[in-house]
């Protein structure tokens, strides 16, 4: 099964403390191809755990924090 998952971004300034933006990334399933490609059956996208910050899954799979940090704020009214 193909899906389109949505993922929670939260960003931390140097003390640890949340800057308060929150939101979803959207990952268009013709994106996860190469190593993202096990992300489209929905079991293996369900194992998501958070390493060191960033959102990650079993066999090195992880997405950048401030990739997805950037792409809530493009979408966040009024944006940063």
């Amino acid at each position: 099964m193909t899906v389109a998952p949505q993922l929670a971004a939260l960003r931390r300034d140097s003390h640890g403390r949340a800057d308060g933006v929150s939101g979803r990334v959207r990952i268009s399933p013709d994106k996860l191809t190469g190593v993202l490609a096990p992300l489209r059956d929905q079991r293996f996208f369900e194992r998501v755990f958070i390493d060191q910050g960033a959102v990650a899954w079993p066999g090195e799979i992880d997405l950048a924090p401030d990739a997805m940090y950037e792409e809530v704020v493009k979408h966040t009214v009024g944006g940063r």
